[in-house]
């Protein structure tokens, strides 16, 4: 069986409570007393949702995302051809030296040849859905929508 909590807590009349809300949720609402109704000895109850949305909650977030476009790979692609891959074998003593140097070259040259973009996204926002979740959950209306925006996203 439900077990209901009593939602007023403050003073309606003379310093007890005579009102009564009753909800499945502790702390749902907080109440908050008001002016008495004219002549009245018993005074009114404001009952206030003590629920936050989220939106309003959670801060948004800020991302820096690469903007990968052909022109982008295509610079990066020229940079690549241009570097003397066997400068990084000659001056490496190991295989995890020589490794982690030619990773941070080409991380280097990523943050040269590829544009950045910051992106501020909030609790609310729609969750882009690529075309693989949608050919999981079977729905192809949603497969091809996704499919042809990421066909712009290449091409353009």
């Amino acid at each position: 069986m439900l077990k209901f909590i009593q939602q007023v807590t403050c003073a309606t009349r003379d310093g007890r409570t005579l009102d009564h809300c009753y909800t499945t949720i502790k702390g749902a609402y907080r109440s908050i007393p008001r002016a008495r109704l004219g002549r009245s000895d018993h005074a009114m109850v404001y009952l206030e949702s003590t629920y936050k949305q989220q939106l309003k909650c959670v801060k948004p977030t800020v991302k820096t995302v690469k903007q990968w476009s052909v022109n982008a790979m295509e610079t990066i692609r020229g940079c690549f051809e241009c570097t003397d891959w066997g400068v990084f074998n000659e001056t490496a003593t190991d295989i995890h030296e020589y490794t982690e140097t030619v990773s941070d070259y080409i991380t280097f040259c990523e943050g040269l040849c590829i544009p950045t973009k910051t992106i501020t996204s909030c609790p609310n926002d729609k969750q882009t859905k690529t075309n693989q979740d949608a050919y999981k959950d079977n729905d192809k209306d949603k497969y091809k929508k996704a499919r042809y925006a990421e066909k712009a996203v290449k091409t353009g």
